[in-house]
């Protein structure tokens, strides 16, 4: 989803990183301390389209956990 705006949120420190999507729905984050998150992903009116907990996901051959 382009445009669509994507947080990573550290349930530890409550530090929020945002990033929005390509053109193409992609994005990145970088410098990602270790720590539980929460994904949330909001289109662009704001409105929570998704938001990822308690799953497991493969990021460049380590595995993230999201947390529960």
């Amino acid at each position: 989803m382009p445009g669509a705006t994507v947080s990573l949120v550290n349930k530890g420190t409550g530090l929020v990183q945002t990033a929005v999507t390509s053109g193409t729905g992609t994005y990145t984050f970088t410098n990602v301390q270790a720590g539980v998150y929460d994904v949330k992903v909001s289109n662009q009116d704001g409105r929570l389209i998704a938001l990822f907990r308690g799953k497991s996901h493969r990021v460049g051959g380590m595995v993230a956990e999201v947390a529960a």
